[in-house]
């Protein structure tokens, strides 16, 4: 309930290092007896870092001095820099996953390229199990219609899967859009028309049916400035490629805040 009720790195996992956890206790006790005093302690604003390339960047928890020095290219594989490692302490960076990714932190570098093609992979995912729902449903049409002629058990058996499989998806869309709802800091509007709410609850299971990552769904939280902890850079390099930075502990804090509800099995 602690580490819930507070908007840190994720929503949807929790803080594998322990040293995290009892900060993240203590900031929450402290928290709370500032509430009983009368007031709320806001965490400190972002900071602001010049320079003569990129310009102005805004930037919490973040080694800034790196961001000059990233690449927006893999420097020898030459494909498009989604994401890197590095360590605050020393200033290295890796674009290559390293041994023990414990180590390093991880972190996405998002640009309109980077985005795009995270919301290619989602609509190409979407297209594909459309496709193929299409297909079983007419398959099942063809065993439901064939049925009275000759009953055959493996084509019940197919149809009746079919229909478990579809109710299934629905009720675990919905299930998890119930989770995500109640979940929800306060970033969704809830004051609307009840229209308005029907729409948000249909396309919210939509998108955990068919499995949209909230990289793409949850952009507008991801790339808020407003964050407690979370790294976050947002500049613009010298190239004028406007970018933004968002950091977790390392990769599997990130891996399962991607799994929107599910699980994920972690080494």
């Amino acid at each position: 309930e602690v580490l819930a009720s507070l908007p840190l790195f994720t929503r949807n996992c929790l803080l594998g290092d322990m040293t995290a956890v009892a900060h993240v206790c203590r900031l929450f006790c402290q928290t709370k007896k500032n509430e009983s005093q009368g007031f709320i302690v806001d965490p400190p604003e972002w900071h602001e870092f010049g320079h003569p390339d990129m310009g102005v960047a805004i930037y919490r928890n973040f080694p800034i001095d790196l961001v000059p020095t990233l690449e927006f290219k893999h420097p020898e594989k030459k494909s498009l820099t989604k994401d890197f490692w590095y360590k605050a302490s020393t200033g290295d960076v890796t674009y290559d996953a390293p041994v023990d990714v414990h180590e390093w932190c991880y972190a996405r570098l998002i640009t309109k390229s980077s985005y795009y093609h995270d919301l290619g992979a989602a609509f190409c995912g979407v297209a594909l199990k459309v496709s193929s729902l299409a297909s079983q449903f007419n398959l099942a049409g063809v065993c439901l219609l064939e049925i009275p002629k000759a009953a055959n058990t493996v084509r019940l058996s197919y149809v009746a899967l079919f229909f478990f499989k579809v109710f299934a998806m629905i009720w675990f869309g919905l299930y998890r859009t119930v989770k995500m709802f109640r979940a929800d800091p306060g970033d969704l509007v809830w004051q609307t028309s009840k229209w308005d709410y029907c729409k948000m609850v249909f396309y919210s299971t939509l998108f955990n049916v068919f499995e949209i990552p909230p990289v793409v769904t949850d952009i507008p939280v991801m790339a808020h400035v407003k964050k407690p902890v979370q790294p976050f850079v947002t500049f613009r390099s010298s190239t004028c490629i406007r970018a933004w930075i968002a950091g977790w502990l390392n990769q599997s804090q990130h891996e399962v805040e991607q799994q929107s509800g599910g699980n994920l099995m972690l080494s």
